[in-house]
């Protein structure tokens, strides 16, 4: 048997390994029509290990002494866990860049040939740069090219001529250069690889499941082939290095999902355009409580900010049992548009408009989600049992590189993926209680879906590569992580979906408040503020703040102030005074130097120049932060009003902040029009 054939394999037909590589070849080649491919490794015996493991497992090794190698587990800085064997891809092409290939790799990761556990490793040689590592080649040369085209095993299509010749030449050339008693005899002859996969890879790849402090020795004997395979993987001069990792070269390498890009060294949010979500309004009611209008209040400011559009979302698709009263699916439809009005109307009324009105019972809503579920199927997320499907949470999860502490995730949600990660959690998408008694829910495969998921197609309908998610702690395993499944499932970047999570709101004494008792709806907010009003016109006799417009202030004064990450808000009635007294300082200063002339009707021309540390807060939604920088700087104002020496930029940064913060309502009640 020669040399060239003992190493040449070509994939079976029908496995999942061949189809993959038939759909990436197919659009490699749209870019590059004399491209050569061809997969290495396990995944070229279509052996490759389908068990969970940590497939970027990483090991530090030392050399001993003894000529020994020790080697010990370091996690990586960004763990992804899924199949044990990743699919490596070997390209040659003088035609293709990075951008090129991610693009093209970005659209396979959603093809039904894509296992969502997976990764891929795709390096991509210049043809030139190969040819490189032939210069000076001799027959002891520990060589990457070696090491790659020779020990590794390796296969292409059985129908890809041009690919199978090309790397067949190639093997030839190598094997030409290298003497039968050399060094890397063992590697060829006796296979060192399968030593070393069999006696440390595996072991790495579980070491977080079985010992996170494995360590292992090779020990330099005459038989070790493990040792000598190490001693060529682990070479880090000369040709042992890669192309893609030699300055200068035009080879690259791309992982994908790409965890690499994944990494984030801060939890703050750049100041950058990003769209926001957050949990729906509901049509059950045309009550609108607390926590409702904190989550519209801060989509309001945040969008100010940014220049964004946003729609009111809402979710239709049940719950309305019979229990409550509802029977007929016509009858929830009257009720659904009686209700939306009237929550419309409310809000507006408060200065909070949108463009369009989004519902997830729409016939657009419902194409979506079928469309994401589809998607879900194809990518193994999806099991099903006598009642419906259940999202494979946990294998999600770890697909999207969410497991192990994502910096974008806040802490306990953070704790939540870990969990559902080691426990492999799957999670209902049906109704598990009211089967029997569901009217106007959304289906998917002939089976009812929880409104959870329902709502998900709110968020789906335009393409997204980050984004803002934000809710109450309550909700934010319930609301967040499918969201954030879902946005990645349909090509976001996970690295760029950060949560923020708002701790629950109590009263004064600290007890928590419920949805369906205590809670108060924006009736209580608006007797709230009318109360204050009449308490502040008794103390002053005036009555300059007795009026909508104010008392919209005062409440969304308050909502801004119970959106807190760090601990829980209290809900302090106090508040609406202490908004309308800043309310009416802001006013006296505007009405006693209009001789500064600022121009509010161009406020969203001039808005940039706000504080770059307000615009920070308001980014990061660290409401908190920017109000106290907003009542800080009303106190500097006040300040220097009674000194009669207001500065304009201190009057243009109230005015801008409380654009940002209130909107043209806030604007409107500063100037009384």
């Amino acid at each position: 048997m020669k040399k060239t054939e003992k190493f040449q394999y070509f994939l079976e037909e029908g496995k999942v390994d061949t189809l993959l590589l038939q759909v990436v070849l197919k659009e490699l080649r749209k870019a590059d029509p004399d491209i050569k491919v061809a997969i290495l490794g396990s995944g070229a015996r279509s052996q490759r290990d389908t068990s969970i493991g940590m497939i970027n497992s990483r090991y530090k090794a030392s050399l001993n002494s003894d000529k020994s190698f020790s080697m010990k587990y370091e996690a990586p800085v960004i763990a992804r866990y899924g199949r044990v064997s990743d699919l490596d891809l070997e390209v040659i092409s003088d035609k293709l860049n990075q951008t090129t290939v991610d693009q093209i790799m970005k659209q396979v990761l959603l093809s039904k040939f894509f296992d969502g556990l997976s990764k891929i490793e795709l390096t991509c040689y210049h043809p030139d740069d190969i040819e490189k590592y032939f210069v000076n080649l001799n027959s002891s040369d520990i060589s990457f090219l070696v090491y790659r085209f020779c020990i590794a095993d390796l296969a292409c299509l059985p129908n890809d001529i041009i690919s199978t010749d090309y790397f067949l030449q190639l093997r030839s050339k190598i094997f030409s250069l290298i003497n039968e008693d050399s060094v890397l005899r063992h590697c060829l002859i006796d296979d060192g690889y399968k030593s070393f996969k069999q006696r440390v890879k595996r072991a790495m790849q579980l070491a977080p499941y079985e010992n996170g402090d494995l360590m292992t020795t090779l020990t330099q004997n005459d038989g070790d082939e493990a040792h000598t395979y190490f001693s060529l993987k682990t070479a880090t001069t000369g040709q042992a290095l890669p192309p893609y990792s030699v300055k200068g070269t035009e080879s690259f390498k791309g992982v994908y999902p790409m965890p690499d890009r994944r990494r984030s060294d801060s939890t703050q949010v750049k100041d950058e355009k990003r769209p926001i979500f957050g949990p729906p309004l509901t049509a059950y009611t045309d009550k609108i409580h607390l926590g409702q209008l904190i989550s519209v209040t801060i989509e309001d400011a945040y969008a100010r900010l940014q220049d964004l559009k946003l729609n009111f979302n809402f979710q239709v698709s049940g719950p309305f049992w019979d229990k409550k009263g509802y029977t007929n699916d016509n009858l929830v439809k009257a009720d659904i548009a009686k209700n939306t009005q009237s929550v419309t109307k409310k809000l507006q009324k408060i200065g909070i408009n949108r463009t369009k009105h989004l519902a997830d019972d729409s016939v657009k809503a419902q194409n979506t989600m079928s469309e994401l579920l589809s998607l879900w199927h194809q990518m193994g997320f999806l099991q099903k049992d006598d009642n419906g499907f259940l999202l494979r949470m946990g294998s999600a999860l770890q697909s999207f590189g969410l497991d192990r502490g994502s910096a974008n995730l806040s802490t306990r949600l953070s704790q939540t993926v870990a969990k559902y990660v080691d426990e492999s959690i799957l999670i209902p998408l049906y109704p598990q209680d009211q089967q029997d008694s569901m009217i106007h829910t959304n289906t998917y495969g002939g089976h009812y879906l929880y409104p959870t998921f329902s709502l998900l197609s709110l968020f789906l309908q335009n393409e997204t590569d980050s984004g803002l998610i934000f809710c109450g702690s309550n909700v934010a395993t319930q609301f967040a992580l499918p969201l954030i499944v879902a946005l990645a499932s349909k090509g976001a970047d996970p690295s760029k979906l950060t949560h923020v999570e708002n701790q629950l709101v109590t009263d004064q004494s600290g007890k928590r408040f419920s949805r369906f008792a205590q809670i108060p709806y924006l009736e209580d907010l608006w007797q709230e503020a009318s109360s204050a009003g009449e308490n502040l016109e008794r103390q002053s006799n005036r009555s300059v703040l007795r009026n909508e417009e104010s008392y919209a202030f005062a409440i969304k004064y308050v909502l801004l102030g119970l959106f807190r990450a760090d601990r829980q808000p209290k809900y302090d009635v106090s508040k609406f005074t202490i908004a309308l007294k800043n309310l009416l300082k802001i006013k006296k200063v505007v009405h006693s130097f209009k001789h500064l002339k600022f121009d509010y009707s161009k406020i969203t021309d001039t808005k940039n120049r706000v504080l770059e540390d307000f615009k920070s807060a308001v980014n990061k939604l660290d409401m908190k932060q920017a109000m106290l920088i907003y009542e800080a700087n009303i106190t500097i104002l006040w300040n220097e009003f009674n000194k009669n020496d207001v500065k304009k930029e201190s009057l243009e940064s109230i005015v801008l902040m409380t654009y940002i913060l209130f909107g043209q309502q806030g604007i409107d009640s500063i100037y009384d029009l």
